[in-house]
């Protein structure tokens, strides 16, 4: 999982994490001021992550929505086979809804009755990609995606170490 974020200096930080059945390891972070905006740096800092934590080991990649880390994630499922890439579930949401909220008085309604009612709630969007990442990979998926909090506790507390 790749997550990018801006610190208070405003440098650009990727954080590479790796989920496996034990738990959610922080692997390393990149200062990466310019490779943040072009999709060709970005893929060989993707790249080099997959291979040293093998390529048999990897089967999703989860990046951000951005038009560069699309690019990074076509590049990355055309190279390795068995890498499914796809955008933050929770972030890609929040985007539709949020623009489904700008929309007149009768969407913005119709919105809250949604998420009111759990149409669209944390398991439904959990199961859907489970499938198709299932589908896609041949492999089972045992968990769901983890959100911003939870990863800024892990980096808290490898912080600590």
């Amino acid at each position: 999982m790749a997550d990018g974020w801006t610190n208070q200096c405003m440098r650009t930080l990727i954080n590479f994490l790796v989920y496996c059945l034990k738990g959610t390891v922080f692997l390393k972070y990149v200062d990466a001021l310019d490779a943040s905006k072009v999709g060709e740096i970005l893929y060989k800092l993707f790249r080099e992550v997959v291979l040293f934590v093998d390529q048999e080991n990897v089967i999703h990649f989860v990046t951000d929505n951005a038009a560069n880390y699309v690019v990074v994630g076509r590049l990355l499922e055309q190279e390795f086979e068995m890498i499914f890439w796809s955008p933050c579930v929770a972030h890609y949401i929040n985007l539709n809804l949020s623009d489904i909220g700008k929309l007149d008085e009768p969407w913005d309604r119709w919105t809250r009755r949604i998420i009111k009612r759990g149409l669209i709630g944390r398991r439904t969007r959990r199961n859907i990609n489970r499938g198709l990442i299932g589908r896609w990979t041949q492999r089972n998926i045992n968990r769901g995606l983890i959100g911003r909090w939870t990863l800024r506790n892990i980096r808290r507390g490898m912080i600590g170490r």
